[in-house]
């Protein structure tokens, strides 16, 4: 998750799966929604309240990172460290 958050999770790509996450959550959506994204894919599972991100340039189960969906959210809300790089 680290690496999504450094090298790819820019101001407009937070704001784009957080804006889906609290609309999506208010109107109790139970699918999938998912986003491609550079290097990784991500999709958000409302009902079973996880993140799945895939890494493209990973092969395999290794390329693969699940968190819960409140946990992934608070990341993103978190001040981006890609500025102090």
């Amino acid at each position: 998750m680290t690496t999504f958050l450094l090298d790819e999770a820019d101001a407009n790509i937070r704001k784009l799966i957080l804006d889906s996450i609290d609309r999506l959550t208010g109107q109790d959506y139970r699918g999938v929604r998912k986003f491609e994204f550079n290097r990784f894919d991500v999709s958000l599972d409302f009902e079973n309240g996880e993140v799945t991100l895939t890494d493209d340039l990973t092969v395999g189960p290794a390329g693969e990172f699940t968190t819960s969906m409140q946990e992934f959210g608070a990341a993103l809300r978190a001040p981006s460290q890609s500025s102090t790089r």
